[in-house]
C-alpha cells in the first residue's frame, strides 16, 4: 500500500473548540463513552456519514506495554502546563535577536532528534547542549560573518524533548552587514513562510530561511518582491548575500586548511589529557569538554556551514540546466570522504588484511549513537560480531582516493559555469568553485570524525567514574553533564554515592514522563501542546533509483548478521552507522534527518537508494512491515505486511 495517513492528538483536559465540527464531536463522544464504561484507556473504531454523525463501530481496552513506572494523571497535568507556560516565554520577543514571534521544531537546524532522538537521556541532552547549542554554534556562524545572536541558546528541552528555536536559528544565517530593520522584516517573513509550509521544517535553510546566494536567487528574490518586499531592499539583501557566499568561495581553500589544522590541535591536546597523572576524572572530563568545543565543534561548525553553501550551489546548478541528476550524484560520488576511507579499511580489516589494532586505533571511537553512553563504540562492537565478514560491497572503492570523475564533469561544464558565475555577480572564479566544493564536504566529515574522538572518551571516562561508585552505563545516562563537571572544581562530597543514587531514580522517574510526551514537530503555538496534528512527513529521497526488499530496523542494542538486500530502518543517524555501507543493503530509510545531513550525504556518495527524514507516520508504517518498495525517482514509498 502507499503510505497516506492523518493522525491528530489531542490532549485529554483539552478546553478549547477544536477546529472542525466532526472532531468537537467525537471528542464529545469519547469523554461520554469513558464516563460510562468508567475507563480511559480505550481504543475505539468509529465512522462519520456526511451529516458528522459519528457511529462507534468498535471499543476496546488499550493495554500499556510498560508498567516498570507508573504516571499519574497529576504528574502528566502538571507537566503539559509547565511545557506550555515555557513555550509561551519563548515567543515572546528578545533583547537580543530580530523577530516578534517564534517556532519552536525538533529538526529545523542541527537536527537534534536525527542525533539525540526525540526522548534523549539526561546525560546525552546535556551533552549536545553544552558542546554545540548553548553557544559554539552561534561563535562559529559570527565567525562566517553572520548576526552574533550571543547569549541566546539555539536549542531548549520541553519535558525533555529537544527543539530548536528556529527565531533564534534564523537570526544566525542573517549577514553582519544587512540592516537592522530590513534583517528583522526577513527573519519575520521567513517564520511565516515555515508557519505556512511546516513541511519544510527539516529543509529549511533549503527552502525556507536565506542563509547564501546561489544560482537560482533571482525566484526567492521573486518570492520577496510578491510578498512585500520592496525592490530596493531586495537589492540590499542580494548585495549581503551575494558579498558573504562569494568571499567564502574566493577564500575557501586557506580557510578551509586553517580550520582543520585545528583538528591536530585537538589530537595533541586529547594525547596530554589522555597521558595525564592527574586521574580525577571530573578534571579530564572538564577538560575534554573545552578543547572539544574550541577545536572540534567550532571548527566543525565552520566547515558545516560551507558544506550546506557547497550543497546548496550544486543544487541550483541542476535547477538552472548546468547538471543533470545523473551528473550531479556522479559528482558527489567522486568527492571521497572519511567513510569511503572507513569503508575500504573495513573490508580490509574483515579479509584479514589490516590487523584489528591499527583498525580499532582509526575507527574505535565511532559508535552508532554519538552522545548516548549506553551506545556502544566500535572497540566494543567488535567483540559483539558487528563487524563479521560477511557479504560485503565495497561501495566506493572505483573512486575513493581521486577527485578524477568529479573534475572531469565539472570541466566538461566549465563554461557554463563560468557564464552563470557572472551573470549573477561573482568574482570567484570557476576553479576556486570548484575548490570550494569538493574539499568542504570531505572537511565537514573529517571534522564530525575527530572531534568525536574527544566525545568518545568523554563518555568513555563518566563510565568509569560511574564504575567507581558502583552505577553501570544505564544508571550514568541520567546523570547530566553538569552534574559531573562540577566536580573539576568542587571536591566531592562523602555521600557522593547517595547524591548521584537520588538524582538517577528522580530523572527516572522525569524520563518515564519525557517518553509518554507526544509534542508537534513544528510548534506554532502555545496552544499546539495540547492539541496538534501529526506532520505528513517529506522525505529526502536520494539518487532515482528504484528498489525492494525485506525491512530490518537497525538500533544500537541491535546484532544483526545479514543486511544484504535488505532496507535498513535507521531512526536517526550519526558517524556511527557508516559501517552498514560496508554490506550490499539494497536501501535506506530513516525517521529523521534533513536533505544535507550526515545519512544524506553517504547515501548520495555511495549511490545507495535512500529516503531521509520521514517521519512519524510513514516511518512507523514502514517498521511494521515486512517488504518495502523505495521508488527514490517517482518519490514514493510502499508497503506490504
Amino acid at each position: 500500500k502507499k503510505l497516506d495517513k492523518n493522525i491528530s492528538l489531542i490532549y485529554r483536559n483539552y478546553k478549547s473548540p477544536l477546529d472542525n465540527s466532526w472532531c468537537d464531536k467525537l471528542v464529545s463522544a469519547a469523554r461520554e463513552i469513558e464516563e460510562l464504561l468508567a475507563y480511559n484507556a480505550l481504543d475505539i473504531e468509529f465512522a462519520i456519514d456526511g451529516q458528522n454523525t459519528i457511529y462507534c463501530l468498535q471499543i476496546r481496552p488499550l493495554v500499556s506495554g510498560n508498567q516498570e513506572l507508573s504516571l499519574t494523571d497529576e504528574d502528566f497535568d502538571a507537566e503539559i502546563k509547565k511545557i506550555k507556560d515555557f513555550t509561551t516565554c519563548r515567543f515572546q520577543e528578545s533583547p537580543y535577536v530580530l523577530g516578534t514571534t517564534n517556532l519552536l521544531g525538533e529538526m529545523p537546524d542541527w537536527n537534534p532528534v536525527e542525533m539525540i532522538g526525540n526522548s534523549p537521556k539526561p546525560l546525552a541532552l546535556s551533552l549536545y547542549q553544552k558542546l554545540i547549542t548553548d553557544w559554539a554554534w552561534a561563535e562559529a556562524r559570527s565567525r562566517c560573518n553572520y548576526k552574533n545572536v550571543r547569549p541566546e541558546p539555539l536549542m531548549f528541552s520541553l519535558g525533555g524533548k529537544p527543539f530548536i528555536d528556529v527565531r533564534n536559528s534564523f537570526n544566525s544565517l542573517i549577514p553582519s552587514t544587512l540592516s537592522i530593520d530590513l534583517s528583522e522584516k526577513l527573519i519575520n517573513y521567513s517564520l511565516e513562510y515555515l508557519r505556512e509550509n511546516p513541511e519544510y521544517h527539516d529543509k529549511v535553510e533549503f527552502d525556507v530561511m536565506l542563509n547564501c546566494y546561489d544560482f537560482d536567487f533571482k525566484s526567492k528574490i521573486e518570492r520577496l518582491l510578491n510578498s512585500g518586499f520592496k525592490r530596493s531592499e531586495t537589492a540590499e539583501i542580494r548585495k549581503c548575500y551575494l558579498r558573504l557566499t562569494n568571499d567564502l568561495i574566493r577564500t575557501g581553500s586557506e580557510s578551509i586548511n586553517k580550520h582543520l589544522k585545528f583538528f591536530e590541535i585537538l589530537q595533541e591536546r586529547r594525547n596530554k589529557i589522555y597521558n595525564s597523572k592527574n586521574n580525577e576524572i571530573p578534571w579530564l572530563v572538564n577538560g575534554l569538554l573545552h578543547d572539544c568545543i574550541e577545536y572540534g565543534i567550532i571548527p566543525f561548525s565552520i566547515l558545516a556551514r560551507y558544506a550546506f553553501i557547497a550543497m546548496i550551489l550544486l543544487r541550483t546548478l541542476v535547477k538552472k540546466g548546468v547538471f543533470t541528476n545523473n551528473e550531479y550524484e556522479t559528482f558527489l560520488r567522486n568527492v571521497p570522504t572519511v567513510a569511503s576511507q572507513f569503508n575500504q579499511d573495513l573490508i580490509l580489516f574483515q579479509s584479514g588484511k589490516l590487523n584489528k589494532e591499527d583498525f580499532i586505533d582509526k575507527y574505535g571511537h565511532l559508535r552508532p549513537n554519538s552522545y548516548d553512553i549506553c551506545s556502544l563504540n566500535y572497540s566494543l562492537m567488535l567483540e559483539k560480531g558487528i563487524f563479521s565478514n560477511s557479504s560485503q560491497q565495497n561501495y566506493g572503492s572505483d573512486f575513493a582516493g581521486s577527485l578524477m570523475g568529479a573534475r572531469e564533469i565539472w570541466e566538461s561544464k566549465k563554461v557554463n559555469i563560468r557564464r552563470i558565475l557572472k551573470e549573477n555577480g561573482f568574482t570567484a572564479s570557476t576553479d576556486q568553485l570548484f575548490n570550494f566544493i569538493t574539499q568542504t564536504l570531505p572537511a565537514r566529515e573529517k571534522g564530525k570524525f575527530e572531534f568525536t574522538k574527544n566525545l568518545n572518551l568523554i563518555l568513555e571516562k563518566i563510565t568509569s567514574f560511574g564504575s567507581e561508585l558502583g552505577f553501570n552505563r544505564e544508571n550514568m545516562s541520567y546523570i547530566s553533564i553538569e552534574k559531573i563537571i562540577r566536580f573539576a572544581t568542587v571536591s566531592p562530597p562523602s555521600v557522593i554515592k547517595s547524591e548521584f543514587e537520588r538524582t538517577i531514580n528522580y530523572e527516572k522517574k522525569r524520563y518515564a514522563l519525557t517518553r509518554s510526551l507526544r509534542l508537534p514537530s513544528l510548534i506554532d503555538s502555545p496552544k499546539d501542546i495540547e492539541c496538534f496534528d501529526l506532520l505528513k512527513g517529506k522525505p529526502n529521497f536520494i539518487t532515482g533509483k528504484k528498489v525492494n526488499g525485506g525491512v530490518v530496523n537497525l538500533s544500537s542494542s541491535s546484532n544483526p548478521k545479514n543486511l544484504t538486500a535488505k532496507i535498513i530502518l535507521i531512526q536517526g543517524a550519526d558517524p556511527g552507522y557508516d559501517w552498514i555501507f560496508s554490506k550490499s543493503i539494497a536501501g535506506l530509510i530513516t525517521q529523521y534527518g534533513g536533505s544535507g545531513s550526515h545519512m544524506a550525504i553517504r547515501a548520495a556518495e555511495f549511490s545507495i537508494p535512500a529516503a531521509i527524514g520521514c517521519g512519524d507516520i510513514i516511518f512507523n508504517e514502514v517498521r511494521k512491515s515486512q517488504f518495502v518498495e523505495l521508488d527514490c525517482g517517482s518519490q514514493t514509498i510502499r508497503t506490504k505486511l
